[in-house]
């Protein structure tokens, strides 16, 4: 049986579209969510979150529950600071 009208909606709404890693808007995103990374549990992916949305102040580890961009798998999504080496 099809997806319905709604199922397919709350798919498109959710599932974060392909963007290219350009300088430009690795550089944007860095300033959206400065040191932030997002990391899905189930496929080891590792982005910047500001890619996904804004976080200026915060602390400790944060978790999302959404569906992962790479592996579409529904799962919380670990964000935090990256380390510094």
């Amino acid at each position: 049986m099809a997806p319905n009208i709604f199922t397919r909606l709350i798919d498109y709404i959710s599932t974060p579209r392909e963007v290219e890693a350009t300088p430009e808007n690795l550089a944007k995103w860095e300033k959206r969510a400065p040191g932030w990374v997002m990391h899905c549990n189930k496929c080891s992916l590792e982005e910047p979150f500001g890619k996904y949305g804004i976080l200026y102040k915060s602390s400790g580890r944060k978790r999302n529950f959404g569906r992962c961009p790479r592996c579409r798998k529904w799962s919380w999504l670990v964000i935090d600071k990256r380390k510094e080496l």
